[in-house]
């Protein structure tokens, strides 16, 4: 809840400054078991720095918001790279618009896997659409208070993975997350609460989870 938080600050800001489309991908494996899990998850973030040197995304892409999300479910682990993307203009017009099966296709290159393997890719374009009034009263009640519910704070996995950068920031969104300092507190009147693509991604970004958690 707190990058989520924070993260309608920073694509607000950066909103104000410049024109971009923005884009929520989320890179996954299923199914990995407790042998393979931190073998996989370093071959994860390796295969993310190859990834984003391909031609088709360095072109387009401003940077990255990325998040290290692993739910457990039974014996088999489940873990997802959330991405917040900022990305260029005239991204969805026309030869650069990445569509969601070039994204796998990459993906699976990047890591050396057939697309099949389990592999796991959605996308989620933000946009203005949507309840804007709801957008704005949900807004103004997280902001207004720290105290969440349990439902927003799930159970923590009763055994660690050895410590990782579960979060990252790149280019365009480390650029504006030095210039703005944590947040300490929850007041309103920090958040741009008519933006309705921060609010957009906010609605996302609330149910992700930096670590290992229990399904």
């Amino acid at each position: 809840m707190d990058y989520a938080l924070y993260n309608h600050i920073l694509i607000s800001k950066i909103n104000d400054a410049k024109q971009v489309n923005w884009q929520i991908v989320n890179l996954g494996l299923a199914n990995v078991s407790e042998e393979r899990i931190n073998d996989q998850l370093d071959k994860m973030l390796l295969g993310l720095n190859r990834l984003f040197k391909y031609k088709n995304i360095k072109q387009v892409s401003l940077g990255y918001f990325r998040m290290l999300d692993i739910v457990k479910a039974g014996s088999m682990y489940h873990p997802t790279i959330h991405l917040l993307l900022p990305m260029m203009k005239s991204y969805v017009q026309g030869r650069y618009y990445i569509k969601k099966k070039d994204w796998l296709d990459m993906w699976a290159r990047a890591l050396n896997q057939a697309p099949e393997d389990e592999l796991a890719v959605s996308i989620i374009a933000l946009n203005e659409k949507g309840d804007r009034t709801h957008q704005v009263h949900m807004m103004e009640a997280l902001a207004a208070c720290a105290a969440f519910t349990s439902e927003e704070c799930p159970e923590p996995a009763s055994e660690p993975i050895p410590s990782r950068r579960w979060i990252a920031y790149s280019r365009l969104m480390k650029e504006q997350a030095n210039q703005v300092a944590p947040l300490l507190h929850y007041d309103v009147e920090q958040f741009a609460i008519h933006d309705a693509i921060a609010n957009h991604a906010f609605s996302m970004m609330r149910h992700w989870h930096a670590g290992l958690r229990m399904a």
